[in-house]
């Protein structure tokens, strides 16, 4: 688990994404063709994106506050653009250690956003604190959550 200031790059990752402006850097250290590598890492202001292959998921992790929001949001706009015919996005919040009030609303976004496009939202989480700020701020149940890996 991160601590704050421990060094450890927050993230949100994610799921055949395209790449956009703003990348400057990937794990392999090459630059992406055209459309994006999976498995890529990239940076988009403070928050690191992985593309990764189907079914369509965005991977968050550390700290979720309000210098990650707004690439929460842009990630999760592009992550269901790229939704094809799936119904649902998968968030997972595994390996989230907080989360603020702005993460929530980025969060509420994405759920908005998908639900004008005929989609749903899960939330992937395994931090009872975590739940428990859904349950105190009234989210729990805009959200379907299900259990995260442990």
């Amino acid at each position: 688990m991160a601590a704050k200031g421990d060094g450890r790059r927050n993230g949100i990752h994610g799921s055949s994404l395209p790449l956009g402006a703003g990348i400057d850097g990937d794990r392999a250290g090459e630059p992406a063709p055209e459309g994006g590598i999976p498995g890529r890492v990239c940076y988009l202001g403070p928050v690191p994106v992985v593309e990764r292959s189907e079914p369509p998921q965005l991977l968050l992790s550390g700290e979720i506050d309000i210098a990650s929001a707004d690439g929460l949001r842009a990630a999760g706009a592009r992550a269901i653009g790229s939704l094809g015919s799936a119904v649902r996005l998968d968030i997972d919040m595994s390996e989230v250690t907080f989360i603020d009030s702005s993460g929530l609303g980025a969060l509420v976004s994405i759920r908005n956003a998908a639900e004008a496009a005929g989609r749903t939202v899960s939330l992937r989480i395994n931090s009872p604190p975590i739940i428990r700020l859904f349950e105190l701020t009234g989210l729990r149940d805009s959200f379907v959550i299900l259990p995260g890996d442990p």
